[in-house]
């Protein structure tokens, strides 16, 4: 049974997000300098829940300033006051960054307007895109 399911509804950044990644071949492993040439996104909780880009930028700009943070529905701390403990209640307590992998088939859909699904349990993630 899951503890919880984080939705992350398409919009603009969502799948301009999607396509960069497509695009990209070298994705950085979280808390290291360490690579990988598996496609992802961070999922990260710190103040909220969101994904971010896990490739390098192209450009000095920050992944927010690039329009690559993406909020959980209900995880943003500019709409929910509430924030903080929904996420400890959702994921934990502890703040983190994550890789997760997507395939070329879920990364294309999710480009073209498809929505994701994390299901939370308590030692793994199932991701639905």
């Amino acid at each position: 049974m899951s503890k919880t399911t984080l939705t992350f509804r398409s919009n603009k950044s969502l799948r301009k997000l999607a396509q960069e990644t497509l695009n990209s071949d070298e994705f950085r492993l979280p808390y290291s300098e360490e690579t990988t040439n598996d496609k992802g996104f961070f999922l990260v909780k710190d103040e909220g829940i969101y994904f971010m880009n896990a490739f390098k930028s192209k450009n000095k700009k920050t992944p927010s300033e690039n329009g690559y943070v993406i909020y959980a529905v209900g995880y943003n701390p500019k709409t929910n006051e509430d924030v903080w403990e929904k996420s400890r209640w959702a994921v934990g307590g502890d703040d983190f960054g994550n890789l997760i992998p997507f395939d070329i088939p879920q990364l294309e859909r999710i480009a073209e307007g498809g929505n994701i699904s994390v299901k939370v349990f308590e030692d793994s993630w199932e991701v639905i895109a």
